[in-house]
């Protein structure tokens, strides 16, 4: 098993925009976040949900469904998230959101498959 890349980027100003990040294959993320602005005492860099939708119709009359997991990012630590395989569906989609009180976020997601 590798580590690769996913995301690396630095994200700056008064309203941190939602990182998006599509496709991404089950496996674990390795996910570390830090801020040059953020005070001692703060704990929260962003939340990032991982989001999988089922293709067409399910059984008992269900258009579709969806699995959810959502995790705090804490500033200064990594942290590492488990991305289940689904008989369901094959891929995620990734959303990072900073809190609006963070002025400046350096992110890295490492995917291993």
């Amino acid at each position: 098993m590798t580590w690769s890349l996913l995301y690396s980027g630095n994200s700056a100003g008064t309203d941190l925009a939602t990182i998006s990040l599509v496709d991404v294959p089950p496996g674990i993320l390795a996910v570390k976040a830090t801020s040059q602005t953020a005070k001692p005492t703060w704990f929260l860099a962003a939340r990032i949900t991982a989001k999988v939708s089922t293709p067409g119709a399910l059984p008992l009359g269900f258009d579709s469904a969806s699995f959810t997991h959502r995790e705090a990012v804490p500033i200064g630590d990594a942290i590492l998230i488990q991305l289940p395989t689904l008989a369901i569906a094959s891929n995620y989609a990734i959303a990072i959101d900073p809190p609006i009180w963070l002025t400046q976020l350096f992110l890295e997601i490492w995917h291993q498959s």
